[in-house]
C-alpha cells in the first residue's frame, strides 16, 4: 500500500530577519498509511508544529526546507507551485489548529466561511453545506443550522473547535494534520472532542497525524507513535510497543511525567525535564544556547532550549537533554 504521507531525511528551519536559517528539524523520517491514525508526541518546542509547517508550507510562515523529501500520495510537495499548493490544502490535506480562532474568521458567519471554502474548491455549495451540517450533528450539535448563522465569537471554545474540525473535514481530505486540537479545551471536553474527530476521520477514510504533548491522549487513539525531542525523532513504533516498552530516556521521561490519580508519582532518576514555554522564553532572553554531543551549537526557534538546572527551575524529571550525550533514535519493530 502506498503511503499517503512519506517524509524522508527532512531537515528544516526558520528564516530570520537577516535571511539566515535556524535549523529546527533534523533527519525526520515518518510515514502515514491511508486511514491510519499516527501520533507525534513531545514537549513544547520539540519540533512538532515545525513538522506540520514543513508539510503545509503556509504562506507567511518563514519555514525553509533544507534537505529531504515530503511526498503526499506520491506527489513531491517541494516541487509544486503556490497555486497547486492552495488547491491541495483543504481538498487533499487539511489542518486543525490548537486555537479554533486561528482558522475561523471573526467577522463572518460559519455558513459564509463554509460556502467560501466550498466555492474555492469547486464543490456544489448546497450539498457541501448539507454534509457540513451532518458533521456538526455528529460533533454533538443538536441544531446545526443555528450554528451556521453564528459568528465565531458567539461560540464557546469547545463549540468553536468542533466547528473548525468540521470545516477541515468538509472537503473529505485524505490527510488531516491536527496540531494539539484539544489542548485549549477543558479536560472534561478533550477526550469527547477527539473521539468525535476520530470517528469522522474513520467515516471518510481520512488519515490523521495527531500532534500532542499528551502521550496518554495519543496512546488512547493512535495506531503508531513517533516521539520527538529537540527536533529529532528519538523513538517510533506501534503505540502499544512505545507505551509498554519505552526504550529512549526521553520517552520514559514523558511517561514519568504523567499524573497518577492513586498517589504521588515516584521521583524519576532520569536526567530529563519537561520545560515550559515560559521557562524557555526566559532562557532565550538570557542568551542560553544548546550544544549537542558533538559540540555543535543549536537553537530551537519554537521556544525550547536545553538548560542547566542551576539557571532554571524545572519539573521533576531533570535536564531535557540526554546526560550522557546520547540522542539515538529507537525503532520498535
Amino acid at each position: 500500500m502506498n503511503e499517503i504521507l512519506n517524509i524522508q531525511a527532512l531537515h528544516a528551519g526558520y528564516i530570520n530577519d537577516e535571511g539566515t536559517v535556524t535549523p529546527i528539524l533534523h533527519d525526520i523520517n515518518l510515514t502515514v498509511q491511508p486511514g491510519e491514525i499516527i501520533g507525534v508526541v513531545g514537549g513544547s518546542g520539540s519540533g512538532k508544529s515545525t513538522l506540520l509547517h514543513s508539510i503545509t508550507m503556509l504562506k507567511g510562515t518563514p519555514i525553509q526546507i533544507l534537505e529531504g523529501t515530503i511526498q503526499y500520495n506520491g506527489l513531491n510537495l517541494r516541487e509544486i507551485n503556490e497555486t497547486e499548493r492552495r488547491t491541495l490544502m483543504g481538498s487533499g490535506i487539511a489542518r486543525v489548529f490548537q486555537q479554533a480562532y486561528m482558522s475561523l474568521y471573526p467577522l463572518r458567519t460559519i455558513q459564509a466561511q463554509c460556502k467560501e471554502l466550498l466555492d474555492a474548491h469547486h464543490v456544489p455549495v448546497d450539498k457541501g453545506v448539507e454534509d457540513f451540517c451532518q458533521m456538526l450533528a455528529h460533533m454533538g450539535f443538536q441544531e446545526p443550522r443555528r450554528i451556521l448563522a453564528a459568528h465565531p465569537h458567539e461560540l464557546s471554545g469547545g463549540m468553536a473547535q468542533r466547528v473548525a474540525i468540521a470545516l477541515a473535514l468538509v472537503l473529505k481530505p485524505k490527510l488531516l494534520l491536527a496540531d494539539e486540537p484539544t489542548a485549549a479545551l477543558d479536560a472534561t471536553v478533550q477526550k469527547k472532542v477527539l473521539q468525535e474527530l476520530l470517528e469522522l476521520c474513520q467515516a471518510y477514510g481520512t488519515a490523521l497525524l495527531l500532534v500532542t504533548h499528551n502521550i496518554n491522549m495519543a496512546a488512547m487513539f493512535t495506531h503508531r507513535m513517533y516521539v520527538m525531542h529537540d527536533g529529532r525523532i528519538v523513538e517510533s513504533g506501534t503505540t502499544s510497543d512505545v507505551m509498554e516498552h519505552p526504550q529512549h530516556e526521553y520517552t520514559q521521561a514523558l511517561l514519568g511525567a504523567v499524573p497518577i490519580l492513586n498517589g504521588p508519582l515516584p521521583k524519576s532518576n532520569l536526567k530529563f525535564s519537561i520545560e515550559t514555554k515560559e521557562q524557555a522564553q526566559i532562557h532565550q532572553a538570557h542568551g542560553h544556547h544548546h550544544h549537542d554531543a558533538q559540540g555543535r551549537h543549536t537553537h530551537d526557534g519554537m521556544g525550547f532550549h536545553s538548560h542547566d538546572d542551576r539557571n532554571l527551575h524545572t519539573h521533576d524529571v531533570g535536564d531535557l537533554h540526554t546526560h550522557d550525550g546520547r540522542d539515538t533514535e529507537v525503532h520498535h519493530e
